[in-house]
């Protein structure tokens, strides 16, 4: 094949490709794609934002680009990290398992919202900046060699909103508190860092006990990843949940958080 051959090939494909991005997030438009009165498409979470088209201020059709749909469905998309360096491309319905652990993917702080911190890096850059920039907000676990990891959750803590970046099992977790007064209910979350496939290879525990040990009771959920929203979590309940009036009964009672490996759950449960 002659190079010119390949450089319109190359040119066709990146020709695509801009078509595919959507004028409002710049992502990959994926079906189903939408068109405004004078043919420019818009993906579907900008769409339901959006009153007109981004581009030419037109209004939206209720008709959807089959065309395009069809030409999304067929081609690889490169990584959205490949100006770093990664040269992986995959189709529309792989390629965002993909990027949730590129190893070239930038991730922002956690603590931004809180603190402002703007600092960006790369997964492997994570723990140094976090102990060293947001020490309190860490909790250093990794000892390298073990399969389950536990710290007590103080009382005066219990009821607090909050957020923790846990490092432990050679992995990073991120441990969020809230207390919903307006539904009276304790929401516990972790988050793994990294891919949903990933994520799945762990479990999270809390664990009330009365100092007598006459009273016990445990909560048990998966991980969800950095990617899920917040909100939604909370709102849909998919972490741990526990009744306030549940709470009561172990006011005074040791708790604890546990994040293990699957193979370990088991002799847990």
């Amino acid at each position: 094949m002659s190079g010119t051959a390949v450089s319109s090939r190359d040119d066709v494909s990146k020709s695509v490709l801009s078509s595919l991005e959507c004028p409002v997030c710049m992502e990959y438009i994926a079906p189903p794609i939408t068109l405004c009165q004078n043919g420019h498409n818009i993906c579907s979470c900008c769409r339901k934002k959006m009153f007109r088209c981004p581009v030419c201020e037109g209004q939206f059709l209720s008709v959807r680009n089959r065309a395009l749909e069809d030409i999304a469905a067929a081609i690889e998309y490169p990584c959205r990290f490949s100006h770093l360096g990664c040269d992986e491309a995959y189709p529309m319905d792989r390629i965002g398992k993909h990027h949730s652990k590129c190893s070239y993917r930038v991730y922002s702080c956690f603590f931004d919202k809180l603190s402002v911190c703007g600092w960006k890096g790369r997964r492997q850059d994570i723990k140094r900046h976090v102990l060293d920039a947001h020490e309190k907000g860490a909790l250093d676990l990794d000892d390298g060699a073990s399969s389950c990891v536990s710290w007590e959750v103080p009382n005066s803590n219990c009821y607090r909103d909050s957020l923790q970046v846990v490092f432990c099992l050679g992995e990073v977790f991120l441990y969020l508190k809230r207390f919903d007064d307006s539904r009276k209910k304790l929401f516990v979350l972790v988050r793994y860092v990294g891919g949903r496939s990933a994520a799945a290879r762990y479990r999270y525990k809390l664990k009330l006990r009365a100092p007598d040990g006459t009273q016990k009771a445990s909560f048990c959920s998966t991980p969800l990843t950095e990617m899920d929203e917040t909100e939604r979590v909370f709102e849909a309940g998919e972490c741990v949940v526990v009744d306030f009036d549940l709470l009561l009964r172990f006011v005074k009672a040791v708790k604890t958080m546990k994040i293990l490996r699957v193979d370990d759950v088991v002799t847990e449960l």
